[in-house]
């Protein structure tokens, strides 16, 4: 879907750390661009961190976006003061701002309302469990008034609110009832046109290998690492299956000896576990794509990128009660458990007969592309439209 030139994005961020482009800090822009916008990032990243050979990979793959560095500064409200004087300097060139969080984004759009009337915001809200509760409750005095200004900023104050959960959609709506029709699901996705250019497809179910796949920081109190471990105790091992997980941005100091503590008292398991430092992306996928199923026991998350990864490489999706968990296993894509002996029961279930996860291994690629960000992006504008923030 293409668009006119003319039309400028903005994006405003409090980041300074040139790995997150890869993710859906990077990707929207990127996809924006791609579909014909003039788009601006503008964040605490310095333009001389692209010269830096380790972050060379993260800036190619968002070539054409024009970054913008402002210097980090005291924040207001949860926004970084230089950043709401660049919106006070520069709002009559945004034609769409993007801000992320709900709260974070008030005195901004304020600024930007009063500098630009016409101009049009969009706020994505990141959500994990512990979102919710951070809004004001309506059965106290303070509350209401907190929840009546937020419901004017809700009303007035932006044009587009999205979330990454049809759940914390459903919190929102029900939170800002005035403001159903601008409260959207988007979710987050991978990068299809990188897919595309490197050749990244996935293996036929039958080149596939018996393996569970997990991936993020191990040990944290989010990951929740020592449920998986449960889990390796109460299942009934078959054939050649084990579990890898990937360290993603590493493991916290305690993991070590918790997982060496752990195969001493279970020296049949350690065959069966196989633990990978931090991968570049295309190594990552190797194992996305290797993977039949992939196994997320965190506590919470806003959206669980690497499940979205698996799912577009094929793999079967096992997952705790996070917000996304019914987004991606509809359809029979995958299963949302509550215990530790609910997925050692069917991760032993899935290991003596794999039918499950053969018949399902269609659908599950099919689901994918809902994760890609060629089609969020193709949704985005079609709220833009709906909502009048593009003609």
């Amino acid at each position: 879907m293409q668009t006119n030139k003319k039309i400028s994005f903005y994006f405003l961020i409090t980041v300074s750390e040139p790995f997150l482009l890869l993710k859906d800090v990077g990707m929207i822009p990127f996809y924006l661009y791609n579909a014909g916008y003039d788009v601006h990032f503008v964040s605490h990243i310095l333009s001389t961190d692209a010269t830096k050979p380790e972050n060379a990979t993260y800036f190619k793959r968002v070539a054409g976006i024009k970054f913008e560095h402002v210097p980090p500064s005291r924040r207001i409200f949860g926004f970084s003061w230089n950043l709401i004087k660049y919106i006070w300097s520069n709002a009559k060139k945004m034609d769409i701002l993007l801000i992320y969080f709900f709260k974070s984004a008030m005195l901004p759009s304020l600024i930007y309302k009063l500098r630009n009337k016409n101009g049009k915001i969009w706020v994505k809200c990141d959500m994990d469990g512990s979102s919710y509760n951070n809004y004001p409750s309506k059965a106290t005095f303070v509350g209401r008034i907190k929840n009546k200004i937020f419901e004017q900023f809700a009303k007035k104050g932006y044009d587009l609110i999205t979330a990454e959960s049809n759940m914390a959609v459903d919190f929102l709506r029900n939170y800002y009832p005035q403001s159903q029709h601008k409260i959207r699901y988007l979710p987050d996705g991978v990068d299809d046109i990188w897919f595309e250019n490197q050749g990244v497809t996935p293996f036929p179910y039958g080149q596939k290998e018996n393996i569970i796949l997990t991936v993020g920081r191990l040990g944290t109190f989010q990951k929740n690492t020592e449920f998986l471990l449960e889990c390796m105790e109460k299942m009934q091992w078959q054939g050649d299956w084990k579990i890898v997980a990937v360290a993603g941005s590493g493991t916290t100091p305690d993991f070590a000896p918790k997982l060496e503590a752990f195969f001493e008292k279970n020296p049949h398991l350690r065959e069966r576990f196989e633990l990978v430092p931090n991968l570049q992306h295309k190594e990552l996928f190797e194992y996305y794509r290797r993977a039949k199923i992939v196994c997320c026991t965190s506590r919470f998350e806003s959206f669980g990128l690497f499940i979205a990864e698996g799912l577009s490489m094929g793999d079967y999706v096992v997952t705790t009660p996070i917000c996304t968990a019914p987004d991606f296993v509809q359809g029979g894509c995958g299963v949302e458990v509550q215990t530790s002996d609910e997925m050692a029961s069917f991760l032993s279930y899935v290991m003596a007969d794999e039918t499950a996860l053969r018949e399902a291994y269609p659908r599950v690629l099919e689901h994918a592309k809902e994760f890609y960000w060629s089609n969020i992006i193709n949704t985005l504008q079609t709220y833009w439209k709906e909502l009048h923030l593009i003609s």
